[in-house]
C-alpha cells in the first residue's frame, strides 16, 4: 500500500534524478563531504572560502559547472576539466587509460584555507573494461 506522505519525498527524489543537473550516480556517497578535514579551527574568512569550495564541488559533481570558481581549462590527454577558486582547485575527472576509466570530482584545498597542510579530497569512480 502506497502512503500519501511518501509521495512528495519520492517525487522530489525522482525530479532530482531526472533533472539536467543530476549526478551520474544514483546512490549517494556514504562518507561526509571533505571527510578528514578539520574545520573546527578555521578563521571566519577561511570558513567562507571553504563554504564556496564545498558549493562548487557539489555543483561540479552534479552538473559539471561551478558557482564560484573559474574555468582553468582542460587537462592534457583527457576529457577532464579544471576549475580554480579562491584557495582551491577542482578537477572534473573524465579519463581513460588502457582498460581503466576514471570519472568523478577531486579538490585540492590550499593551506590558506586549512591553516595547515593542503587538503585533497576525491570522489572518483574507477571502472575496468
Amino acid at each position: 500500500m502506497f502512503h500519501a506522505r511518501l509521495a512528495l519525498p519520492l517525487a522530489a527524489l525522482l525530479a532530482l534524478a531526472l533533472s539536467s543537473c543530476a549526478s551520474h550516480s544514483v546512490l549517494p556517497r556514504t562518507k561526509a563531504l571533505f571527510a578528514g578535514l578539520d574545520e573546527t579551527h578555521l578563521t571566519p574568512a577561511a570558513a567562507t572560502k571553504l563554504a564556496k569550495a564545498k558549493r562548487d564541488f557539489t555543483c561540479i559533481r552534479a552538473c559539471g559547472k561551478p558557482c564560484h570558481a573559474s574555468d582553468a581549462g582542460r587537462v592534457p590527454h583527457s576529457q577532464s576539466r579544471r576549475f580554480s577558486g579562491d584557495g582551491y582547485q577542482i578537477t572534473l575527472v573524465k579519463a581513460s587509460s588502457g582498460f581503466n576509466h576514471r570519472e568523478g570530482v577531486e579538490i585540492n584545498i590550499d593551506s590558506s584555507i586549512t591553516g595547515g597542510k593542503p587538503f585533497h579530497y576525491e570522489e572518483i569512480d574507477v571502472t575496468d573494461d
